[in-house]
């Protein structure tokens, strides 16, 4: 039996059709799309979900608020405003 890890752990979940219920920075980050820089300024802009308060130094994510701020369209004025001239430019051109 192998030890558990966090990677074979999200691997075990996804293969019963699970979704972890939280996140740490670098799963929330790639769960968006985005680097942990990128994502942790997001957060301390206020323009993503904080995270949980856990009581420890850990820092983690609940996966439902990061689905409802997907759901609420506020990404896509995130994405409107990307910092990056290159990507924007690609985003636009694929979109019109």
């Amino acid at each position: 039996m192998t030890a558990w890890t966090k990677k074979n752990g999200i691997e075990k979940l996804a293969k019963l059709g699970l979704k972890p219920a939280t996140l740490d920075l670098e799963a929330a980050a790639a769960y968006l799309g985005l680097t942990p820089r990128v994502f942790k300024r997001e957060v301390e802009a206020g323009r993503l979900p904080p995270p949980l308060n856990t009581g420890t130094r850990r820092q983690l994510w609940s996966l439902k608020a990061l689905d409802r701020f997907l759901d609420s369209g506020q990404n896509a004025e995130r994405d409107s405003q990307s910092v990056d001239p290159i990507m924007a430019a690609i985003d636009n051109a694929t979109i019109n």
